[in-house]
């Protein structure tokens, strides 16, 4: 295999440029189809300068905010333009992390803190008569 062409960074980035603008939906494969030029080496090139690497990535944004809002308009077809959302990062579930740095979250016994919070409220429960229950006391509203 041959080594890659050397481009001149200025040209390739005037090029990345116009094709954005000039392309309703710009794709970052299209412009390397079209300019002789693999995505792998251009994704080098824009590793190794910071005006290539934005140019992509607002290459890249443009595709998104087209294909978001004209696939939300029905102005292309819906399918499509998630399939082309999700190769750009789009998910269509969410991932909820239920740990706290990688530690499960404890559990907690209900019926434990109902008991604790009615004796904070009514007063200690009697444990020695019928099945436990909140107990009518002279004065007390019985609980609800």
């Amino acid at each position: 295999m041959a080594p890659p062409i050397k481009y001149n960074i200025d040209k390739l980035l005037g090029s990345l440029k116009f094709y954005t603008e000039g392309n309703d939906i710009p794709i970052l494969a299209e412009f390397a189809y079209k300019y002789g030029i693999s995505r792998e080496y251009l994704y080098q090139l824009a590793g190794k300068n910071k005006s290539l690497s934005y140019a992509i990535k607002k290459l890249i944004l443009k595709k998104e905010a087209q294909l978001e809002k004209l696939g939300l308009s029905g102005h292309v077809d819906k399918t499509m333009a998630i399939f082309s959302l999700k190769q750009i990062g789009w998910k269509d579930r969410v991932d909820i992390d239920t740990t706290t740095k990688g530690e499960k979250i404890g559990t907690f016994d209900a019926p434990a803190i109902a008991r604790d919070l009615y004796a904070l409220i009514y007063g200690p429960q009697k444990t020695d008569e019928g099945d436990g229950g909140p107990e009518k006391k002279k004065g007390n509203r019985k609980a609800r």
